[in-house]
């Protein structure tokens, strides 16, 4: 979102020797198929439901964040802190971090670089 033109640009690919796939989240309702063998083709969701979301989201980006309130709420209401929860927690976002640092760090110095774990 920080990037002028890009409303929630986030893509994966997958790439095997006969034929590729990739998606788009600011077209999250189309999965582009590439082929050897035959013309490329792309795949459409059916019966989209009109969004009054914002230009790029889906229909279920905010249902994204209404169930991880619901799971937070859940944890606290149930009371039992020593179970781990089943959402992201700072934990996860630091230890996130460390990996991005080691990404950063490795292309700094064009080498394999472990993630410091230590500093948890």
């Amino acid at each position: 979102q920080m990037c002028s033109g890009h409303k929630n640009r986030i893509a994966f690919e997958v790439n095997a020797s006969q034929s590729s796939l990739a998606w788009n989240g600011e077209k999250a309702d189309e999965l582009w198929i590439g082929h050897r063998d035959k013309p490329n083709e792309y795949l459409h969701q059916e019966n989209i439901k009109e969004s009054k979301t914002q230009q790029g989201e889906t229909e279920a980006f905010p249902e994204t964040f209404n169930e991880l309130y619901r799971r937070v709420y859940q944890y606290l209401e149930a009371g039992n802190y020593p179970k781990k929860p089943d959402f992201p927690t700072f934990e996860d976002g630091h230890y996130g971090m460390l990996v991005l640092e080691a990404i950063e760090k490795s292309f700094d110095d064009k080498a394999w670089v472990k993630v410091n774990l230590e500093e948890k």
